[in-house]
């Protein structure tokens, strides 16, 4: 969806409420404010788009590292080029279990769908994208050390054919704590 060259300026505001332990709810709102590297802005200039993230979540505690948590997403940018403006909803849930001490694997899924402002299908309809996408994290952490392997599958369907993929994601990261 992004540009891989963007320049972005962005201010939030986040609220967060933790009655007890158990329970935390946080919002958050987002302005950011875009500058693309490419000229498709007035008079051969770059593009420039802007837009507000609004973001929800909530998480039930269990215990220690065991957690449930659910995330609702609702951004929007408006840009002078109309291939960078898009309206996009996401929703997602994840539960965490501990099985050891520094042990711990993470499902979840996440639904996205976002209607682009200008990209239109080969049979001129607007762009109309949906992503479903189910996971499973396990994240180690003896020690210093922040070892995280994550296996996704993506869904992903569109109104443009060419658009339309399937398949899986596979990562690995290794961290250090000082």
């Amino acid at each position: 969806v992004e540009s891989s060259d963007t320049d972005e300026v962005q201010a939030s505001i986040r609220i967060e409420y933790e009655p007890v332990l158990a329970h935390r709810v946080r919002a958050q709102v987002t302005y950011r404010d875009r500058e693309y590297n490419d000229t498709a802005g007035p008079n051969g200039t770059a593009s420039e788009g802007e837009g507000v993230r609004v973001d929800v979540d909530y998480r039930h505690r269990i215990g220690r590292y065991h957690y449930v948590n659910f995330d609702l997403r609702a951004e929007e940018i408006t840009s002078d080029n109309p291939d960078r403006g898009y309206t996009r909803e996401s929703a997602s849930v994840s539960y965490t279990h501990p099985i050891t001490r520094n042990l711990r694997v993470r499902p979840a899924v996440e639904v996205r769908h976002t209607r682009f402002d200008g990209r239109l299908t080969p049979t001129g309809d607007r762009r109309d994208d949906t992503q479903v996408v189910p996971e499973v994290e396990v994240l180690w952490w003896p020690g210093p050390w922040r070892i995280e392997a994550e296996a996704k599958y993506i869904f992903g369907s569109s109104n443009d054919p060419l658009r339309e993929r399937e398949g899986y994601r596979l990562s690995l990261s290794v961290g250090y704590v000082f």
